[in-house]
């Protein structure tokens, strides 16, 4: 009398030696600052994710959230940055940055 192997086993073994390894979990680093440039009355719109951080290096800059509609109104506030003030954004959204007479140096720090 013959002995059959069953394929499941000999399938078993294959798959142990040619099946992709799980992907090790990469440490999580620290995202790298980004460092942007303005030019003198140059103005930039970003978009920003909660918490992000811009930090004011040189020059003075105008920050002005994204519009919003109150009572029937559209509100554009605006908030003077001087160098060395750094502004946090409280919600995700897009933000106008708009250069004063001067070149703007400024650090973006992810969340």
């Amino acid at each position: 009398m013959r002995t059959a192997l069953k394929p499941w086993p000999l399938l078993q073994l294959w798959l142990r030696r040619h099946a992709p390894r799980a992907a090790t979990r990469a440490r999580s680093c620290p995202t790298p600052d980004i460092a942007l440039q303005l030019a003198p009355g140059q103005s930039l719109w970003l978009t920003l994710a909660r918490g992000e951080v811009l930090h004011l290096q040189r020059g003075r800059l105008a920050l002005s959230p994204a519009p919003r509609a109150l009572d029937g109104w559209l509100a554009l506030p605006h908030q003077p940055l001087r160098a060395g003030e750094v502004w946090v954004a409280e919600r995700a959204g897009r933000v106008l940055l708009q250069a004063a007479d001067r070149a703007v140096a400024l650090l973006r720090r992810p969340a």
